[in-house]
């Protein structure tokens, strides 16, 4: 075999012994085989291959939540971002009822009757803080119907000093989502590479969302106010999974261990 190739094989071999983003092998060999880990990791796959349409529903509420405060804020599109922003909270709320047990027929039938919604979802979770958020979800269905010209009520009627009402009853939904305790790490860790339940508190931390970080801390106090403890609730929870998500700066710090080992090679 000629020297090129040895030297190939050589980069290849080293390459693979790069320790992890996050841990060594050996790190992750022990992690992965204590019986908590399996026990956990086991009930979590099977509540994630259940519950298809509920993670696909979160999903789009987190996106909604997101892309309404970069519109509203960073944009100044107040129709636009406003109409998501009820989007979202609707969507966050089916998934109350999806968490429950009903069906999305079901869910469908409170189509932008964000109140009504409110209300199913308190009936299915016995949680009495939703009710305190009435009289908001009365003003988020004026939100859905400003973005028609017709509409009584005009974007324009609002500022983004509504924004942190908002911000409060999206992480309140977000954070009481009522899912089994047993996959309850999911919502800070994010499961399987932070993309099980991507939650709004994963995309703070995870490096596969970290364009979503600016638009979720610009003028939310509700988040900026708890970021170290979020972050400390990502580490930990996010090592339920066996290839947990990672952070913008631990996905660096790996490349540049396989970049080094690459130009030592080509440098040869």
């Amino acid at each position: 075999m000629d020297t090129e190739k040895l030297d190939q094989m050589d980069m290849l071999r080293e390459m693979a012994q790069v320790s992890g983003p996050i841990e060594t092998q050996e790190e992750w060999l022990k992690r992965v085989s204590t019986e908590e880990f399996k026990s956990t990791n086991q009930a979590t796959k099977v509540w994630v291959s259940e519950n298809q349409t509920l993670r696909e529903m979160h999903e789009i509420a987190v996106e909604d939540y997101v892309t309404s405060r970069h519109a509203i804020l960073d944009l100044g599109l107040l129709r636009t971002g406003l109409a998501l922003a009820a989007q979202a909270i609707e969507k966050f709320l089916k998934c109350y009822l999806l968490a429950s047990g009903l069906t999305i027929e079901d869910a469908r039938k409170y189509n932008h009757k964000i109140n009504a919604l409110l209300e199913k979802a308190y009936d299915t979770s016995a949680q009495r803080e939703l009710l305190n958020y009435s009289a908001f979800c009365k003003e988020l269905e004026k939100w859905y119907n400003s973005r028609y010209p017709d509409s009584l009520n005009h974007a324009s009627q609002w500022m983004r000093s509504a924004v942190p009402e908002f911000d409060k009853f999206a992480c309140y939904l977000e954070e009481c989502m009522p899912i089994p305790s047993t996959v309850m790490h999911l919502k800070y860790g994010g499961g399987e590479m932070g993309i099980e339940w991507s939650s709004i508190f994963v995309r703070l931390f995870g490096a596969t969302s970290s364009q979503h970080r600016a638009a979720l801390l610009n003028e939310n106090t509700v988040l900026t106010s708890r970021l170290n403890e979020l972050e400390k609730k990502f580490l930990l929870n996010r090592l339920t999974a066996a290839m947990p998500a990672i952070t913008l700066k631990e996905s660096m710090e790996h490349s540049n261990r396989v970049q080094a080992v690459i130009r030592k090679y080509e440098n040869k």
